[in-house]
């Protein structure tokens, strides 16, 4: 089993199928959970061991409520400078300094130092990037579309209504705002993302405080020089991080929402591949995607072919040469459904497998349910990922081919 793709890290899995195929063409599937390849635009920033916390603070830490998912951290104030915030409302570790701690706290004065040291350091990172776009004083975002960027405020960023933050279809798209005085939610207000795009990827700089008013639906982690605070009603996908001042937290909820995919069995075997055929993963050696996270999730598919793409086509039962290949094919099935040969949208040359990742779409490596983008998956639940291999009626052979195969999530 494999059961890591936060919002954090990346990591891989690696699932081979070989098959012997006539003429002794050798097929290797290779399906992995992402890392995401980046389109162009600003890199993430690297907060080092500051990312667990949820909140970190300097002076002090108040709290009237509210789940934290998360780490949270005090330093270099002493344990008695946290007030209201209890282990039972922290989904993770409060760490102090000294004795004076909540009960359950734990003592770790280095850790909290080489925490503030990292956010220090990813704040100076963040805050020095060059702005692909800058705005005049106390500028309101609300009511923008922005894609990947710096976006840069001479002093103060407000948000009315609603900030939408468009992926394009990237989910390592990110966008740092750097706020040179203040940022304010307005009551009601609201971060939105949309095609891929990930609180993970959203960061915040600011010169002194932010504020997340009443009812704000706020993504991203700030990073601010003096104070944060977030008023009741608020809901914070990210992270309070406040280098110098207090973080006074009386949020719904705080923290990233875990995204996480488990992949079994780690083999698929699907034997000899006659020519002109179609072969199908059985119910016996399915591929079982589930939801390990803490909020709903939707898997997305990529297919990439890393050899020779001349020998490969989206339509081998055509005639000609050019189409006498092989073709594979992905798709995903609720529990225990088996899908048919059919099920597989063959239809359109958008098929054909390239070097470059390729996305689902409504006709390319389809879906047996949920839309041409992805299979929103609820926590504890899984779907069955069916891969099918058309052959030529006649082939070149003794070709080795390997076929890429990408399992991605996100939050719907």
């Amino acid at each position: 089993m494999f059961d890591e793709c936060t919002l954090q890290t990346g990591t891989v899995l690696e699932m081979k199928v070989m098959k012997q195929i006539p003429m002794g063409l050798v097929l290797a599937v290779i399906v992995m959970v992402p890392h995401w390849t980046s389109a162009a635009g600003p890199e993430p920033v690297d907060l080092g061991s500051a990312s667990n916390f949820t909140i970190l603070a300097g002076s002090a830490i108040t709290s009237a409520g509210g789940t934290i998912n998360g780490d949270v951290g005090l330093s270099p104030s002493g344990g008695s400078d946290i007030s209201g915030v209890t282990t039972g409302q922290v989904n993770g570790t409060i760490y102090v300094i000294d004795a004076n701690g909540p009960a359950g706290s734990v003592i770790n004065p280095a850790l909290l130092t080489a925490a503030k040291n990292d956010l220090t350091i990813a704040y100076t990172n963040a805050a020095g990037r060059t702005p692909t776009t800058s705005y005049g004083a106390i500028f309101d975002l609300g009511g923008l579309t922005l894609t990947s960027g710096v976006y840069k405020g001479e002093t103060s960023f407000g948000i009315t209504g609603s900030l939408t933050l468009d992926g394009e279809g990237n989910s390592d798209a990110v966008w740092i705002f750097q706020a040179g005085s203040t940022l304010i939610t307005e009551p009601g207000s609201s971060v939105v993302l949309i095609n891929r795009a990930q609180a993970k990827n959203v960061f915040w700089t600011v010169g002194s405080s932010a504020t997340l008013m009443t009812s704000s639906a706020f993504k991203g982690t700030i990073m601010a020089i003096t104070s944060i605070t977030t008023d009741s009603g608020a809901v914070m996908d990210g992270r309070a991080l406040a280098q110098n001042g207090a973080v006074t937290f009386n949020s719904v909820s705080g923290g990233l929402p875990i995204l996480s995919i488990s992949v079994s069995p780690a083999t698929w075997a699907a034997g000899t591949v006659a020519a002109g055929t179609a072969q199908m993963s059985s119910s016996g050696n399915k591929i079982t995607v589930t939801n390990n996270g803490s909020v709903a999730e939707t898997f997305t598919l990529q297919i990439s072919d890393e050899d020779d793409q001349n020998l490969w086509t989206h339509s081998p039962s055509k005639s000609g040469a050019g189409n006498n290949i092989y073709v594979l094919s992905g798709l995903f099935c609720a529990g225990s459904d088996s899908p048919v040969a059919g099920s597989f949208n063959q239809a359109t040359s958008e098929d054909v497998l390239t070097a470059t990742e390729q996305n689902a779409t409504a006709t390319q490596f389809t879906y047996a349910e949920g839309t041409a983008t992805g299979v929103n998956v609820p926590v504890n639940e899984g779907r069955s990922l069916w891969l099918r291999l058309d052959t030529p009626t006649a082939g070149t052979g003794g070709i080795e081919h390997k076929i890429t195969v990408r399992v991605g999530c996100f939050q719907p």
